[in-house]
């Protein structure tokens, strides 16, 4: 996963700054390329029709933090792309937005479910995990050149604890506070069960590894997940069980064999029937919590960069000052994917109860043919009822991580009033 900051020449000499997700879309074992796309929108980001960033998307998971591997990368697969005008794409001002075009930003509802306390204790909680550091931000020039924009920045998550994404800040930190749990009281920890396209997977089969007392972990992988992730994860030592079907079917098939058994479910999707009930799944929710990790440290990382182009009169440019500092200059937009909407909940979630009223605008980037999230705010869902699923299609995406036919209600309680814009582009988008 990467996610990146660029500065857009507006048509009016302002400038506006982003910060992107995106997201990597593996072809077995094989690299992806990064692209990035500015298209014209006639439509109005933070009160004004601007030219904006409509889609973007993937990168080699081996990219280093090295400028200059990372622009090599990017300069060889560029021109590998379809003209632009080939590309298909929809776009959605989100009717349900708590930012209203001429007015500022509403503060958090009062029954916004990431709070700052559950935030902080997931920073705190990861902080003390070996071999924590923050993941790095790396500036691209040669991508913002060939994109026509001023600057690019990409946080670059391919390195995350050795797992290759930061969904090991979600799945990882559930499972292991559930094995800390039994460690606690002196008892073996009951087995895991999840389903994943992936990555949640192997964040979960690590995280059961971790620490004194290990839990045993049952995965359920569906039919278009590659056998490449089947045999990573049991190199983790975790049971795959293999469903022949959709993402969603695998979830359901998850569940009901947790229920059987009486063993831990640990999803980054909420529980239907707590949310029927208009309750939070606490796992689902530790999850997010988790990935709120991510934003924190961007926020961190812009602020200690603005501190040390710009320091106070006066005082050292020593950045170890500046980590629960708020950034003078930041993004106007945040691109981040969808999937169920676990991330995009997260990252809007914490800019928004970080940075409150100087949040930048949310934009949120799906796969044409899965763009449950586009799709939920299009039929009018509010937070807190369960999202439509997709209309029945053969429409399939390569983009298989994001390839998700149901938005989760618990990611859509946040990502409902956060999101001011959704976007679904097409496979074309994607290099490889």
């Amino acid at each position: 996963w990467l996610h990146f900051q660029v500065e857009v020449e507006m048509q009016h000499h302002s400038r506006v700054h982003m910060l992107c997700m995106l997201c990597r879309c593996p072809r077995g074992a094989q690299r992806a390329a990064t692209v990035l796309h500015c298209r014209r929108w006639a439509s109005q980001l933070s009160g004004a029709t601007s030219e904006a960033l409509a889609a973007a998307i993937a990168a080699s998971p081996t990219l280093s933090p090295n400028d200059n591997r990372v622009n090599t990368e990017i300069d060889h697969h560029f021109g590998s792309l379809p003209e632009p005008r080939q590309w298909r794409w929809r776009h959605l001002a989100n009717p349900g937005a708590a930012r209203t075009r001429d007015g500022p930003l509403a503060p958090p509802p009062p029954a916004f479910p990431l709070t700052p306390s559950g935030q902080a204790s997931s920073v705190a909680a990861i902080r003390q995990w070996d071999g924590y550091t923050p993941t790095p931000l790396i500036s691209a020039p040669s991508l913002a050149a060939n994109a026509g924009v001023a600057g690019v920045w990409l946080k670059d998550e391919s390195d995350r604890f050795g797992t290759g994404s930061f969904k090991v800040l979600g799945g990882g930190l559930a499972a292991s506070e559930h094995c800390q749990r039994a460690a606690t009281s002196a008892e073996k920890p009951t087995p895991v069960v999840t389903a994943s396209a992936g990555n949640h997977a192997i964040a979960v089969a690590w995280g059961c590894r971790q620490g004194v007392a290990q839990a045993e972990c049952h995965v359920f992988l569906h039919s278009g997940v590659p056998a490449a992730q089947q045999e990573r994860l049991q190199q983790l030592g975790a049971v795959v069980h293999r469903h022949d079907g959709s993402y969603e079917g695998s979830v359901d098939a998850a569940r009901r064999f947790a229920e059987t058994n009486g063993w831990q479910m640990v999803q980054d999707v909420a529980d239907p029937r707590l949310s029927q009930q208009n309750k939070v799944d606490p796992v689902t929710l530790r999850i997010f919590e988790g990935y709120t990790v991510l934003a924190s440290e961007m926020v961190d990382q812009f602020a200690a960069a603005s501190l040390e182009a710009h320091p106070p009169p006066g005082s050292s440019t020593s950045t170890s000052t500046t980590e629960c500092a708020v950034p003078t200059e930041w993004p106007t937009h945040v691109f981040v994917n969808g999937g169920v909407g676990g991330l995009a909940a997260a990252v809007s979630g914490h800019l928004w109860t970080r940075l409150q009223e100087n949040r930048p605008s949310i934009v949120v980037v799906e796969p044409l043919g899965a763009e449950c999230l586009l799709h939920a705010a299009a039929e009018g869902c509010p937070p807190g009822a369960q999202p439509p699923p997709l209309p029945p299609s053969p429409a399939t995406t390569i983009q298989v991580g994001l390839d998700c036919k149901v938005a989760d209600p618990l990611a859509w309680r946040v990502v409902s009033p956060a999101t001011d814009h959704f976007v679904a582009i097409g496979d074309e988008c994607v290099a490889w």
